[in-house]
């Protein structure tokens, strides 16, 4: 039973903790590009 149990139990832990990591990557990655559009555009009017 335990041989079963332990990757199903990994997979879990992998889901949850990988979910909002990968979701905070995600809006890391918007923040830079959003960051990057806004400095762009700073630079054009200064």
């Amino acid at each position: 039973m335990s041989i079963i149990l332990v990757p199903v139990v990994a997979v879990s832990l992998i889901g949850l903790v990988g979910t909002p990591a990968l979701r905070l990557m995600a809006s890391s990655k918007r923040a830079r590009t959003w960051a990057r559009s806004q400095s762009g555009a700073l630079r054009r009017y200064y």
